[in-house]
């Protein structure tokens, strides 16, 4: 009969397309923006998982299917610290988004040609990697770090601009350690030793009853980094938010290389694997003169208890 199931008079056809059935989700279209490789992971024989710095999307985890085939549109691959535009499918309810396109626009060729240049950007890579959040944009950050990383061209094992961004990344992020006095309010020490405290982020009393680890650092270093945090010397970042070009820090003054900026770099990537609560696995070959300087949790370290920062 008409409208019945062939075999039974009792049983109404029920005729539903197998594509009604399916879960309709909004379209996605491709959003097209400049990253920077921070990490990858293999994914199969021929797919990639990518961890981007996008300029206006934040930090982006995303799959490229088949990326590593010999006839792709990732441009033969992603590639560790290198730049381009991406094309990204991102999803707000999925974890990773799916990349469509990729082409190489910054390949930084003179970082695979110093090893030392290619480990300060290890150290920066795997530092934003870890600590800005997912999908937080970060333009200001994504701009410092490429300035960076072309800067390193000519000056490859120079700590000053390693320390200018790792200041600028702390203050970015809301955890930008307290440098012209202590905690209380007290005037900082011109020489001698101090002691600065990474929960409170700042210097404390000798006779303090902080919780927590103390870190011994010199007075010089403090001050290095007071210098750093003097609005007439920091640095300005200009981000142009129109074209796809990274603009470079201002002329201003330079800090002088010497023992007390390295000791200040030292001192901020320390303070960021306590904020991480996870050690960095590249800070050992910028720092190989890098000791085990945290000391065991809740305990004091006076002068000589602990090496100097």
């Amino acid at each position: 009969m008409p409208g019945f199931f062939f075999g039974s008079i009792f049983t109404p056809a029920v005729h539903r397309s197998r594509f009604s059935q399916r879960p309709r989700f909004p379209f996605v279209p491709v959003a097209f923006d400049t990253a920077l490789v921070l990490r990858l992971y293999d994914w199969s024989e021929t797919s990639q998982i990518a961890v981007l710095l996008t300029r206006n999307h934040g930090l982006v985890r995303a799959v490229a299917k088949g990326a590593r085939r010999p006839v792709a549109k990732f441009s033969g691959g992603f590639e560790l610290i290198t730049a381009g535009t991406a094309g990204l499918l991102i999803k707000p309810e999925a974890d990773l988004a799916t990349a469509t396109e990729w082409d190489l626009t910054h390949p930084f060729w003179h970082l695979r040609r110093s090893l030392g240049a290619f480990y300060r950007a290890s150290l920066v890579a795997e530092l934003l990697q870890r600590m800005i959040i997912d999908r937080e944009p970060q333009p200001t950050l994504f701009a410092a770090a490429m300035d960076y990383l072309q800067s390193l061209r000519t000056q490859p094992d120079e700590d000053s601009p390693l320390l200018a961004l790792l200041w600028l990344m702390l203050e970015h992020l809301g955890y930008q350690p307290q440098v012209q006095a202590t905690i209380s309010g007290e005037p900082l020490a011109q020489s001698g030793l101090l002691l600065f405290s990474p929960e409170y982020g700042g210097v404390v009393p000798y006779d303090t009853a902080a919780t927590g680890p103390l870190w011994t650092v010199r007075a010089s270093t403090m001050a290095r980094l007071a210098g750093l945090d003097n609005a007439a010397t920091q640095p300005k970042l200009l981000v142009q938010s129109q074209a796809n070009e990274v603009q470079s820090f201002e002329d201003g003054p330079e800090l002088p290389e010497g023992p007390e900026t390295r000791r200040a770099a030292r001192l901020l990537v320390s303070y960021c694997e306590y904020i991480i609560a996870q050690p960095l696995c590249s800070r050992r070959f910028c720092f190989p003169e890098w000791t085990t300087m945290e000391p065991a949790a809740n305990q004091r370290s006076g002068p000589g208890q602990a090496p100097r920062r």
